[in-house]
């Protein structure tokens, strides 16, 4: 099911995913335009949504293939009318910083769209477990992305895998992101919160600034190219090899997102609340009952979309707005 809604900053598109009530505090009224199969979503069962510069909104499904809407109708997309589309349940739609969209499906095949042309990037059937997750950036003539199993994906001429086998592929100390600066160097993070550099094929760790104990909850790459690591104590940012706390907070809240909004803003998610930040300085904070980033099949991801507003996916429970 599809939510479009509207109020005077703008509107944004939520997708509700699950049966679960939606809960937030404030007085915002919004008026709410529902879509579901019967208006033309392929599938109520949406896993991933994506906006291309040209201002529509791409919809992956679990077994309804994709579909592209425009605020009004939905194009679905198919093997019947797109070749390149081999399987129903695709994973994940990213969009790169020169507009061209990747849809990723659950057998890890990667296609390409741009120009009005669908592509097969990785056309055979690498495995679940190389299912590609997000797009990291270009070095060279490659492009690179992370997979769902703690590889990182070269594409050129042809796709290289690079996993490193002191690593387990999941559970408790595998990779589970990947982030490029400008310079083509890839930092990471493991899911015991450890942060590491990319170095042939293995994972280097390095030591985290800050408190004690401290552990790394995200990383995000930002304009001017440098890393912000989201750890329990604060954000830090990385230029070259050097750590600078830009926003500090309390252990016992710590922020397990953050998104860089087109304005400069931010937005921050912890445990119990979604703020938003401007000038380093908290201007609105809206209470999310329930949040938690302890989910068994997917995290949370916290997602911005043109005009600067902010909506939580958190699997089998919709979107939080």
């Amino acid at each position: 099911m599809i939510r479009r809604l509207r109020q005077p900053a703008g509107w944004i598109i939520s997708l509700i995913l699950g049966a679960s009530a939606l809960r937030a505090s404030g007085n915002s009224k919004f008026l709410i335009d529902v879509w579901t199969p019967y208006e033309g979503l392929p599938q109520s069962h949406v896993l991933s949504i994506a906006q291309t510069p040209d201002g529509y909104l791409w919809i992956a499904t679990q077994l309804g293939w994709l579909a592209r809407f425009d605020g009004t109708r939905f194009t679905p997309f198919n093997a019947e009318n797109t070749p390149a589309l081999v399987s129903p349940e695709i994973l994940k739609l990213l969009v790169d910083d020169r507009g061209v969209l990747w849809i990723a499906d659950i057998d890890g095949r990667l296609v390409s769209y741009s120009h009005n042309s669908f592509e097969n990037k990785v056309a055979a059937k690498p495995g679940f477990q190389k299912r590609v997750m997000s797009w990291l950036g270009r070095f060279g003539s490659e492009e690179r992305f992370a997979t769902g199993s703690g590889s990182l994906l070269r594409l050129g001429e042809k796709a290289i895998y690079e996993t490193d086998p002191l690593l387990p592929p999941s559970g408790e100390g595998a990779i589970i992101q990947f982030c490029q600066n400008a310079d083509g160097k890839i930092w990471c993070r493991t899911s015991s919160g450890l942060l590491g550099i990319w170095e042939n094929g293995r994972f280097k760790p390095v030591p985290l600034p800050g408190e004690p104990g401290n552990r790394v909850n995200q990383l995000v790459p930002t304009r001017e190219g440098d890393i912000l690591t989201v750890m329990n104590d604060g954000v830090w940012r990385i230029s070259g090899d050097t750590f600078t706390r830009e926003f500090p907070t309390p252990p016992e809240n710590p922020i397990l997102k953050i998104t860089l909004n087109p304005d400069g803003s931010r937005w921050l998610l912890s445990p119990t609340a979604l703020m938003r930040v401007e000038n380093q300085r908290v201007v609105r904070t809206t209470e999310l009952a329930g949040i938690t980033d302890r989910t068994p099949l997917r995290p949370l991801e916290l997602n911005v979309d043109s005009q600067g507003n902010a909506w939580v996916i958190k699997a089998g429970a919709g979107i939080w707005y």
